[in-house]
C-alpha cells in the first residue's frame, strides 16, 4: 500500500529503544504478542528544560511516568509524546504508526524542520 509504518519487533530480554517520539510526529500502538515491556514516557509540556540535564546530552524536566506492559496488552502513544521502552523479557511486538486529521499539522510540522 505505501506509506504506512507497521512493524513487528523482536527483542532480548533488557534490550531498550532511547528516548525518541515516533516516526512524523505520528499516532502509534504496539500490541505485545509475548513477552513484557517498560514504558517510560515524558510529558509533552515538560519535556524541554534547559536547567535539567538527563546525563545523556539530554535535558528533560523529571515529569515522566512508567507503565508495565504485559503479553496481550497494548499500549497507545499520542502524537509527540517522548518515550523510552525496555524488554523486561524476549518480546514480540507488532506496531502500527498513523498520521490523522487530528495530527497533520503536527506531521507537517517534522517535515519542515
Amino acid at each position: 500500500d505505501g506509506g504506512d509504518y507497521k512493524f513487528v519487533y523482536w527483542g532480548p530480554s533488557g534490550s531498550a529503544t532511547t528516548l525518541h517520539s515516533d516516526v512524523l510526529h505520528s499516532y502509534s500502538w504496539s500490541y505485545n504478542v509475548v513477552g513484557m515491556k517498560k514504558w517510560i514516557f515524558h510529558i509533552p509540556e515538560l519535556q524541554r528544560d534547559n536547567d535539567d540535564d538527563d546525563g545523556r546530552g539530554e535535558h528533560y524536566n523529571s515529569k515522566q511516568f512508567e507503565v508495565i506492559q504485559n503479553t496481550g496488552e497494548t499500549m497507545f502513544v499520542p502524537a509527540t509524546w517522548k518515550h523510552e521502552v525496555i524488554n523486561l523479557l524476549e518480546t514480540i511486538s507488532i506496531n502500527h504508526n498513523w498520521i490523522t486529521a487530528a495530527n497533520v499539522d503536527l506531521s507537517w510540522q517534522c517535515l519542515l524542520t
